[in-house]
């Protein structure tokens, strides 16, 4: 796959890559695209956007002020991160240029838009060794975008009054958009550049995540679709419901190109696709723009189950068992690959019919990130054992799910006090015993 793919960052910058990189790299089209200031950053993302599959750009905050300014979250957005080794580098060759070198008066340009920063010498930095790709991601969390677009003006203004005030000698640069300001400035400064195995390991990762995304949008996926109005002695047995609900679903495919394969069965359709056009269909699984089109259409009640697998016999599976959930809650759900739940879809309908047993779910959905399905599900577990404690292992046999699954459900519930570990239940097996959860739903 050739993929197209964006590099973002200043001239100078670019002209570094691009002496790394051929232009055609592993399967990936590179293109680049200059800016000066942050401020530009924003209006350059809309109008290149439709036309890479992915973006590169150098450096953390650059990368978060796209994020945060975008309305677009499909695309995805990499960043060459920093090393220590190359801050380690730079700091030799200056001892070794000059053995009188002061590291305490050589300055990071980060250091002069990051309130309270601790690392403001390169001597502290030496001090401490704490990797600034961790320190970055815990300050990044906490800017504004107006923060970040103004950070390369803010560096400018903090060391031209810093190095007035006779504060330090050098300034060694990450912020490609900084560095030129402060030479324009008079400022002393050095750029650190990249290593170059940092560059190609890059974009060999960025190849490697379009290959992962590339092979999911094209794993198999399947639409598990019955009615309760649909009553065949056999799936052969054509009724005037049957052909309704066929015509509807062929008017569904062309008016928004699925490329739908249907096969009919006792109460409904199997449908085959892949998981990109699910994805799309409902809006990312959030919607059932089906359900709605049918309902509108043909007027009848339908149970609609997606269902996703690594391989056509999975995804059917997953399909009609989401297919069963639709029966009982009468919305639509989703089982993805790894046999993890999303929905209700349409979850917004239900907060607005106000019924008292949806808002605690949708509470507990909030508090907990789990899926109103999921919490569904295992409600319904208790309800079928006849208790409110239960281990990990039942509950994952109960739900057919995998144990590292259940443990995730269990934890996020006890995190978020909607459980709690009463005691320990032995295996009649070799292994550690099981903790006994008491759930509150």
């Amino acid at each position: 796959m050739n993929y197209r793919l964006a590099l973002i960052s200043t001239e100078e910058h670019c002209s570094y890559i691009k002496s790394i990189l051929n232009r055609q790299t592993a399967d990936c089209n590179i293109n680049y695209i200059y800016y000066h200031s942050f401020r530009e950053l924003p209006d350059l993302y809309r109008q290149i956007e439709p036309n890479y599959d992915a973006f590169c750009i150098t450096g953390a905050f650059a990368r978060e002020a796209i994020i945060k300014s975008r309305t677009n979250q499909q695309k995805q957005v990499f960043t060459i991160s920093e090393k220590s080794t190359e801050i380690y580098r730079e700091l030799l060759t200056l001892i070794n240029e000059n053995r009188d070198t002061d590291l305490s008066r050589v300055m990071f340009d980060y250091s002069f838009c990051i309130p309270n920063m601790y690392f403001k010498s390169a001597n502290r930095y030496l001090e401490k060794e704490i990797q600034h790709e961790k320190m970055h991601a815990s300050i990044l969390k906490n800017m504004t975008l107006d923060e970040l677009l103004d950070t390369d003006e803010t560096i400018l203004t903090n060391a031209a009054a810093a190095w007035k005030q006779g504060q330090f000698d050098l300034v060694l640069c990450r912020f490609s958009t900084a560095y030129p300001k402060l030479k324009e400035a008079g400022i002393p400064c050095k750029f650190i550049y990249p290593a170059r195995d940092n560059v190609t390991d890059t974009i060999i990762r960025i190849v490697d995540s379009l290959d992962r995304e590339q092979l999911n949008n094209n794993l198999p996926g399947i639409i598990y679709l019955s009615s309760p109005d649909i009553n065949s002695s056999s799936a052969d047995e054509i009724t005037p419901e049957s052909v309704n609900l066929q015509k509807c679903l062929l008017d569904f495919n062309r008016e928004h190109t699925t490329g739908f394969l249907l096969k009919k069965t006792l109460q409904g359709f199997e449908i085959y696709t892949t998981q990109q056009v699910l994805e799309r269909i409902t809006e990312h699984f959030t919607v059932c723009q089906l359900r709605r089109y049918i309902e509108s259409s043909f007027g009848i009640n339908v149970h609609i189950g997606y269902g996703i697998g690594v391989n056509i016999m999975l995804a059917r599976s997953h399909a009609i068992d989401a297919c069963s959930m639709s029966a009982k809650s009468g919305r639509s759900h989703v089982i993805t690959k790894d046999g993890s739940y999303i929905g209700p879809l349409d979850a917004q309908d239900i907060q607005e019919e106000g019924d008292p047993v949806s808002q605690r779910v949708l509470q507990i959905a909030k508090a907990t990130g789990l899926s109103i399905s999921t919490l569904q599900r295992i409600s319904s577990a208790l309800e079928l054992i006849g208790s409110r404690e239960i281990t990990t292992q039942e509950l994952a046999g109960t739900l057919q799910v995998t144990v590292a699954n259940t443990n995730r459900f269990l934890n996020a519930l006890q995190q978020s006090g909607f459980a709690q570990v009463i005691g320990e239940k032995k295996s009649l097996m070799k292994g550690r015993p099981s903790r006994i959860y008491r759930l509150e739903l």
